[in-house]
């Protein structure tokens, strides 16, 4: 409905690609989880015990946030392009994902 587009793909072939967006999706969570809730204990514990691994922490930080920035924003473009049926131009799922990064940014 959100694109106006008549679905033409079959019932199964729409229950698989739900089942492996599922399963990409949990993954990337799992990743963005990891990145950036549970390395920053690890850093915390690292740091404690590894004294030449404190002034790569700072990169180690921007590189966590820049990782895990670009999986929600890769994740976002390849939902927003392949769930829905029909085709769309680039230009046009721009607004849906700003959207969304803002909410995620707004509710977070």
């Amino acid at each position: 409905r959100a694109y106006r587009m008549t679905e033409t793909r079959g019932i199964i072939h729409r229950r698989v690609q739900s089942i492996i967006f599922v399963l990409i999706a949990t993954a990337c969570f799992l990743a963005v989880s990891v990145l950036l809730v549970f390395a920053p204990l690890l850093g915390r514990l690292a740091e404690a015990h590894l004294e030449w691994i404190k002034p790569y922490m700072g990169t180690i930080t921007i590189w966590r946030y820049i990782i895990a920035s670009t999986v929600i924003v890769i994740g976002l473009f390849s939902v927003h392009i392949w769930l829905p049926a029909g085709k769309r131009r680039f230009v046009s799922i721009i607004p849906g994902i700003v959207f969304t990064l803002v909410a995620w940014l707004v509710g977070s």
